[in-house]
């Protein structure tokens, strides 16, 4: 008799419906689409219409689910979503949501990455154009703009707020000085008005000008900064902000960095937290140890805590129960003279791995997932095309040379304990592929050289040929390309493909690290505005988190 035989992810694909239903029975989800809780829904449905953007279905069900376990008492929850499912929209419409529920405006605190500062001011600008208050205080001037929030802490916002800053600005601390002047009679006066300002004893007591309301203490230009913004909203902005939005809160995964302490700070001084990531983790159980400790713990009673997570300096805990930990045993030969016996020692080291555990334990109930298949049928069109390209013959020859080379030479190091040869291997095969009109050059730890290629008499390779034909077909259906190169140091990599791409007819432009992260965006914006520029060139880094750069319908990975 034939027996059908079917792969587990058939089995499982043939059967997703019953396992559906088992599912939801087992962990009976808080909200589920067009069947849980309409008439909360539909508040959260039409607080959300009428606005600059609407969200697809699948967005406005992540929406509904996040308003919806806020609204019924969670203090932070997490929205975890692939890269382009628009993570800033999402957060942005949750809080409108959630204003639909409490029927007034919230008032938001952002924190991100400081390059997508210009990101978030953009998105709600887009969404609510002039009836939402932007208030940037990623400057200089950011405690000037929080004492002000301090003076009208008691006043609701009549319209959505939203106060935005990079880490490094919440973290970096001025001292005061005092912004009034003394008249002949040595009497303070406002630096504005000039209204006399009394007897100043205690600058806490009087931050503002009665008269015209003008800050009388600004931040110091000073070398040794002393009081950091998230210290001032934790004192003195406590419950003032409806909402704190976490934006690629992986990056605050360090116990001992000053940007992992932010987090806590701020979702203990704002009355809702949600942290936002497309990586949860780095794929080790301890990447999200800090993050359920300073967000996810705030939704446990101290009592609840206590049981269901191991204190905060037990990390090494945490990894042991859900993820991989490799213990390493070294025996130590007993010594015949003095009568030691053997002595062993144990040492514990995490390795990649997760429990799905974790999962269950405290984002299952805490979270919202979202991936890109989810929203893929309202986007425009999206294809990947992967090309190859054959080296010159002669260039190919020399490389496999050069490769056999390498490789022994970084063998014949680490017999010696010397590991920069390997560390310089991968890269310089990678990038000398690319300009073999150089001559590449690997050096062992005593700056000797070990390996090397000549360089080759060619002036283009067919990878860089293939480029001008991409981007002369680029040209001709008026789209710009973004192209990124990776070896932009010692090999300047952005240069020299600007510098190929000017000798074919095309005017490239170079992002170089020197603009300012939270600048990037308004930099290329304007550069392009002008129609001089054909494409970008630039290292994947500088604009690799959440930068929407809707210029560039063609991105180009030179290298890899």
């Amino acid at each position: 008799m034939f027996e059908e035989t079917k792969s587990l992810a058939e089995f499982i694909l043939s059967a997703k419906e019953q396992f559906t239903d088992k599912i939801n029975e087992i962990l009976s989800p808080l909200y589920s689409p067009g069947k849980t809780n309409d008439a909360v829904a539909d508040v959260f449905v039409q607080a959300c219409q009428g606005l600059g953007k609407t969200p697809y279905p699948a967005q406005q069900d992540v929406i509904n689910a996040l308003a919806l376990g806020l609204a019924q008492g969670k203090k932070a929850l997490a929205l975890v979503a692939e890269m382009g499912c628009g993570k800033t929209l999402l957060s942005i419409m949750t809080a409108q949501a959630f204003s639909g529920y409490k029927k007034r405006p919230m008032r938001s605190l952002v924190i991100c990455p400081p390059q997508i500062v210009s990101t978030w001011e953009e998105e709600v600008r887009d969404i609510y154009g002039n009836e939402a208050r932007v208030v940037n205080i990623n400057g200089p001037d950011a405690l000037s703009k929080l004492i002000l929030c301090r003076q009208r802490r008691k006043i609701k916002p009549e319209r959505p707020e939203f106060y935005i800053a990079g880490f490094n600005r919440m973290k970096t601390s001025y001292k005061w000085q005092n912004r009034f002047y003394m008249d002949n009679q040595g009497m303070p006066r406002c630096p504005d008005c000039g209204v006399p300002l009394g007897i100043l004893t205690n600058t806490r007591k009087r931050l503002v000008c009665e008269e015209c309301k003008t800050p009388l203490y600004a931040p110091a230009k000073m070398k040794t900064p002393k009081f950091a913004p998230v210290l001032f909203i934790k004192k003195y902005l406590k419950g003032y902000f409806d909402f704190l939005f976490a934006d690629e809160v992986h990056q605050l995964k360090g116990q001992d960095t000053i940007q992992g302490a932010i987090l806590g700070q701020l979702a203990k001084a704002c009355k809702k937290t949600l942290i936002l990531t497309g990586t949860l983790s780095g794929g080790k159980a301890s990447d999200i140890f800090y993050i359920i400790q300073r967000a996810i713990a705030l939704n446990f009673s101290k009592e609840e805590r206590a049981m269901v997570l191991p204190p905060y300096d037990k990390k090494q805990e945490f990894a042991e129960t859900y993820g991989t930990v490799e213990e390493i045993y070294k025996n130590k030969n007993d010594d015949r003279l003095t009568g030691r016996s053997n002595r062993k020692r144990v040492t514990l080291k995490e390795k990649p791995g997760i429990s799905p555990m974790v999962l269950k334990q405290y984002f299952v109930e805490n979270a919202a997932f979202l991936r890109i298949s989810d929203i893929a049928d309202a986007l425009p069109e999206y294809r990947e095309e992967l090309e190859f390209c054959q080296l010159p013959e002669a260039v190919q020859e020399e490389y496999s040379r050069f490769q056999a080379q390498v490789a022994q030479a970084a063998k014949d190091a680490m017999m010696d304990g010397d590991m920069t040869v390997l560390g310089q291997m991968m890269s310089t095969l990678l990038a000398w592929a690319d300009f073999p009109q150089i001559r590449a050059e690997v050096k062992n730890k005593e700056g000797n050289i070990v390996a090397f290629a000549q360089a080759q008499d060619t002036p283009k390779t067919p990878k860089d040929e293939r480029l001008i034909e991409i981007l002369h077909e680029c040209r001709a259906n008026g789209r710009k390309a973004l192209i990124y190169v990776e070896y932009t140091g010692k090999w300047s990599a952005d240069q020299r493909v600007a510098e190929m791409l000017r000798k074919a007819g095309f005017n490239p432009l170079v992002l170089k690290p020197t603009i300012p992260t939270s600048k990037r965006l308004d930099w290329i914006r304007r550069q392009f505005s002008t129609s001089e520029y054909d494409c970008l060139v630039c290292q994947p880094r500088l604009v690799g988190t959440g930068l929407n750069l809707r210029e560039f319908p063609e991105i180009i990975f030179y290298q890899t």
